[in-house]
């Protein structure tokens, strides 16, 4: 069985009345354990556990069926979370036939929301381009090279090193900056 997705709601977002903000679960996301918070003017951000980093998306759309038992245990809400674009636009207890992304949605890193550990991502993210500009092929570091091997596609790069155990080999810094070079 899958892992359930948890949705959070920021203090300023409008629910309907007696709606609990926390404890919100659906199975109409990634199913990764994952948490979506959704903040005051709607926009739902992803906040991925393991890198300690929020991503947004300004294609995400779909409809997500929530649910929680609320604070006591005793009671269960439903809602239906129907966003477009990555915002929020309506959230209501009455039922919706879509469950689900309308398609796969592109996450970018959020910088504003980025962990101050992770301030190397940036340095990063120029080697990569500059690899890729100059096709540089010397680089410092076995993690650094994979990382650009992986961002670049780059067989040669990689060395021998197989594309699933190369992933493994690098830091959060450099996933990061794999995942959102292109920007």
């Amino acid at each position: 069985m899958s892992a359930l997705d948890s949705v959070r709601f920021e203090p300023s977002f409008a629910l309907p009345a007696g709606m609990p903000r926390t404890g919100w679960q659906t199975k109409s996301a990634n199913c990764r354990s994952d948490t979506f918070i959704v903040d005051g003017d709607g926009t739902i951000s992803l906040l991925h556990q393991s890198l300690n980093a929020r991503f947004t998306s300004t294609d995400a759309s779909g409809v997500f069926y929530l649910y929680t038992s609320g604070l006591n245990g005793a009671d269960w809400f439903e809602l239906y979370l129907s966003f477009h674009n990555g915002r929020v636009f309506k959230a209501t207890p009455e039922r919706s036939k879509d469950d689900g992304y309308r398609f796969e949605p592109t996450w970018y890193l959020d910088h504003a929301a980025a962990p101050e550990e992770h301030g190397g991502v940036d340095e990063l993210i120029t080697i990569i381009r500059a690899a890729r500009a100059h096709g540089t092929k010397q680089l410092s570091g076995e993690t650094t090279r994979i990382m650009v091997a992986l961002a670049l596609c780059d067989q040669d790069l990689l060395d021998g090193v197989p594309p699933a155990h190369a992933w493994g080999m690098l830091s959060p810094e450099h996933i990061l900056a794999l995942t959102t070079w292109w920007k």
